[in-house]
């Protein structure tokens, strides 16, 4: 066990190993907050990570999550949460997001963080812009679909000529979808 003299306040400790975080050349967490030097601001770690496109959209380099970028955000001394992009592009440029509402992309893409490119809606307005745009699951490319929109035509036309049982059958599906089919 070796005793290092800390990179801050020269104070002898015993340096832990921790690979993660580089704090074992500091006594303390004091030591390592201040050792590290001045904290960077949201805006300049924000832009950090922006890559702008001819297009306007203002990509986000950074971490992701399901496509849609995120960035710590200091909420103390030493607490952080982490926020999605496009939330922290809305308070850097626009102001407070109140609490029931989300940030919404007018260009449908999730790593844009262009303000002029956002705006603030409720759940209700991102399902009802979500299903306008066509960017649901349906049909076939729901994941749980079982058929394809041409075995769907198919088995419509097959109405008159095969039983539903038959049909169910032929298509592995229950006599009760062949039924919503034909009569929906």
């Amino acid at each position: 066990m070796a005793i290092f003299n800390c990179d801050q306040c020269g104070k002898p400790h015993v340096r832990r190993n921790r690979s993660r975080i580089n704090r074992a050349h500091f006594c303390s967490m004091r030591c390592y907050v201040l050792g590290r030097g001045p904290r960077t601001t949201l805006m300049e770690r924000f832009h950090k990570y922006v890559y702008k496109q001819e297009c306007g959209c203002w990509i986000w380099t950074g971490a992701t999550s399901n496509g849609y970028g995120s960035i710590h955000f200091y909420t103390g001394r030493y607490s952080q949460k982490r926020i999605p992009a496009q939330r922290a592009a809305w308070i850097l440029y626009k102001g407070d997001i109140p609490s029931n509402l989300h940030v919404l992309h007018k260009c449908d893409n999730p790593p844009c963080v262009n303000p002029d490119h956002l705006f603030l809606g409720t759940q209700v307005d991102n399902n009802n812009d979500m299903f306008k745009k066509r960017r649901h699951s349906y049909g076939s490319r729901h994941p749980n679909a079982k058929l394809t929109e041409i075995e769907v035509r198919q088995i419509k036309n097959l109405r008159k000529t095969i039983s539903q049982a038959t049909i169910a059958r032929t298509f592995k599906v229950s006599i009760s979808l062949v039924c919503m089919i034909q009569t929906g």
